[in-house]
């Protein structure tokens, strides 16, 4: 019924993706996951079937 991505926010190419896909931007987790030793956002997409 529902598909949901979380990408770093900064990941512009994944975002084009989502967003050609006719996914739903739905908001950013913000620092909420840790790479390289420092805190980084998400941004929450996603998709439902009757979409």
């Amino acid at each position: 019924n529902r598909i949901e991505a979380k990408v770093e926010s900064e990941n512009i190419n994944s975002i084009k993706v989502l967003q050609k896909l006719n996914f739903t931007f739905e908001g950013t987790m913000r620092k909420c996951e840790k790479s390289n030793e420092k805190f980084i956002d998400l941004s929450i997409y996603s998709k439902l079937i009757t979409d």
